[in-house]
C-alpha cells in the first residue's frame, strides 16, 4: 500500500482530534496560492454534501413515520373497556371516545346499573416504545455487498512506481459472488518477479485475455448505485476505478475494529485500523492471505466481518453508524473486562 492511502485509511480510522492536527499540520506547509486550491476543493466537498437526502434517509423517515403513526391509533375492544360495577342505563352518546381511538360499538359493551360514564382505555402497545431502526435496515439485504481488488504493478520507469487493478470481486450478503472479473493487461506490462507473484499469483500471459477495464467499471458502478458497499481500508480500491467514495454509501469496517497502540502526549488512546488479514484470524481462525491474495476470499470474510459487527450493535443497541461502545470502546477478548489487555491487542479487538 502506498503511502497516500496509508494516510487516507488513518484518517478514516481515528477520530475528529487527530484528523483535525494532522490537517493542520498540512495546511502549516502550503503557499498562500496552494491555500487558495484548498479552500476551492473544501467548497466542491461542501457542494457535494448537498442537503437532498440520500435514499437511504428518506427509506429510514418513512419507517420512523410509519411505525410512530400505526403506534398512535389502537383499536379499543370491549373486552378492554373497563365496566364500573353500578351503572344504569347508560346510552351510546354517554360514552366519551377520544378523537386518537377507535370508537366503541354500544351494544358490544356490558351494561350494568350505575350513572358513572365508560371511558375507553388505550392499548398498552401505545405504551411501549415502536421497535428501534439499525441503521443499515433501511437496505434490502440483497443491496448490502461487500467490494474488494487486487493489483498489479506496472513496469514504469525506476522511481514510478504504479499500481493496476488486476481483478475486482463484488459479494453479496450471504456471501456468493456476484461479479469476479480480471482486468486485460498486455504481457510484460506488470513485474512478474518471484516477489510479486507470490503475492498476486499473476504470471506474464495471465491477464492477456481478460476483460476491458471500462466494461468492467460499467458493471461496478451499476451494482453500486442504490446499494450499501462495504469494504476493508477501501479507499484505494474506489480510487484505482476513479470512483469516489463519497458519491456513494460505503461503510468501511475497518472504523469499527481498532486495537489500542500506545498513548499520546495527553494520556489519550491512540488506536489504529486492524488489517483484514488478522481480523479474520481472529474471528475465523483461518490465513486467508497465506499465499496468493484473492478479490474473491477478501470480499467474502469483509462481509462475514460485517455480520459479525451487526450482532455487536444489536449487542449494544448501537443504531446509528457512528455509536460505538455505551461504556467503553475497549473489551478484550473475552467480552468480560472493558481494559484493554496486551494479549487482547495481540489477537486484535474489535473496537465498537
Amino acid at each position: 500500500m502506498s503511502y497516500p492511502n496509508e494516510a487516507f485509511n488513518w484518517m478514516r480510522g481515528t477520530d475528529e482530534k487527530s484528523r483535525m492536527d494532522f490537517v493542520r499540520e498540512i495546511l502549516a506547509c502550503c503557499s498562500p496560492g496552494e491555500l487558495k486550491i484548498v479552500q476551492k476543493l473544501v467548497n466542491t466537498a461542501q457542494k457535494r454534501s448537498r442537503p437532498i437526502p440520500r435514499l437511504g434517509q428518506k427509506i429510514r423517515r418513512k419507517l420512523l413515520a410509519s411505525s410512530s403513526v400505526s403506534s398512535s391509533c389502537v383499536p379499543v375492544s370491549a373486552s378492554s373497556v373497563p365496566v364500573s360495577p353500578s351503572c344504569v342505563n347508560v346510552s351510546a352518546s354517554s360514552v366519551p371516545v377520544s378523537p386518537s381511538c377507535v370508537p366503541v360499538s354500544a351494544s358490544s359493551v356490558p351494561v350494568s346499573p350505575s350513572s358513572a360514564p365508560i371511558v375507553p382505555v388505550a392499548s398498552s402497545s401505545l405504551l411501549s416504545s415502536p421497535r428501534k431502526v439499525f441503521w443499515w435496515e433501511v437496505y434490502a439485504e440483497s443491496n448490502i455487498i461487500a467490494f474488494d481488488t487486487e493489483m498489479v504493478t506496472l513496469i514504469q520507469p525506476i522511481g514510478n512506481q504504479k499500481n493496476s487493478l488486476g481483478t475486482v470481486a463484488l459479494v453479496d450478503y450471504e456471501g456468493g459472488i456476484i461479479l469476479s472479473e480480471k482486468i486485460q493487461h498486455a504481457p510484460g506490462s506488470f513485474l512478474t518477479d518471484y516477489a510479486h507473484v507470490a503475492i498476486t499469483g499473476f504470471k506474464k500471459f495471465d491477464l492477456e485475455n481478460g476483460n476491458n477495464f471500462n466494461e468492467i467499471r460499467d458493471q461496478v458502478v451499476s451494482h453500486f448505485e442504490g446499494s450499501l458497499i462495504i469494504t476493508q481500508a477501501g479507499h484505494g480500491d474506489f480510487k484505482a476505478f476513479g470512483l469516489i467514495t463519497g458519491d456513494y454509501d460505503t461503510f468501511d469496517i475497518q472504523h469499527k475494529f481498532l486495537q489500542k497502540t500506545g498513548e499520546d502526549n495527553h494520556g489519550y488512546p491512540v488506536m489504529q485500523p486492524i488489517i483484514l488479514r488478522r481480523l479474520v484470524l481472529h474471528y475465523f481462525h483461518t490465513d486467508i492471505q497465506d499465499g496468493v491474495h484473492s478479490a474473491e476470499k477478501d470480499a467474502i470474510y469483509t462481509m462475514k466481518l460485517f455480520r459479525i459487527y451487526q450482532n455487536l450493535a444489536k449487542e449494544e443497541c448501537m443504531i446509528n453508524r457512528s455509536d460505538n461502545c455505551s461504556s467503553s470502546s475497549e473489551f478484550s477478548d473475552n467480552c468480560e473486562s472493558k481494559s484493554m489487555s496486551s494479549s487482547s491487542m495481540n489477537s486484535g479487538v474489535p473496537y465498537r
